[in-house]
């Protein structure tokens, strides 16, 4: 588990649609709209949590 927050990072996204929260509403509402041809993020805690240790 991470402990400390990082900070030292840059995201540079293009979307038609910012989903916020990966629970079953947001995760409908990202599939539905991806579905639809638009570019969707979908970001939750556990999302943000992997981006952080992807760097």
């Amino acid at each position: 588990m991470l402990k400390t927050l990082t900070t030292d990072f840059q995201l540079d996204l293009e979307t038609d649609v910012l989903v916020i929260g990966g629970g079953p509403a947001g995760t409908w509402a990202a599939w539905s709209a991806a579905s639809s041809g638009a570019r969707v993020v979908l970001v939750d805690n556990q999302t943000f949590q992997i981006l952080k240790q992807m760097k």
